[in-house]
């Protein structure tokens, strides 16, 4: 059996709670923020089995694997805030 990962979810939208779900029913932790999410978002992810963190930076906390999934418009931001996170 392979062993449990930690894997952070970041900006789950439709496909990321997906993912996460299948991840979460193999057994994985999946943790996310969403505090700039609305309600759909944070209420989908919760159904799917996703660990709420408090800061992106909880949510990258001891994460094995991080999963961003944005637009390719927002990649460069989105990979910025967690480069800050990570040299925190």
């Amino acid at each position: 059996m392979a062993p449990r990962l930690r894997i952070a979810i970041l900006y789950p939208g439709e496909m990321g709670t997906v993912l996460g779900g299948e991840l979460a029913a193999a057994g994985h932790e999946i943790t996310t923020y969403v505090g700039e999410r609305g309600a759909r978002t944070r209420q989908s992810a919760k159904a799917a089995g996703f660990a709420m963190a408090e800061s992106l930076a909880a949510a990258l906390r001891g994460a094995d694997l991080i999963v961003s999934l944005v637009p390719p418009g927002q990649a460069v931001a989105a990979a910025k805030a967690i480069g800050a996170t990570r040299r925190a």
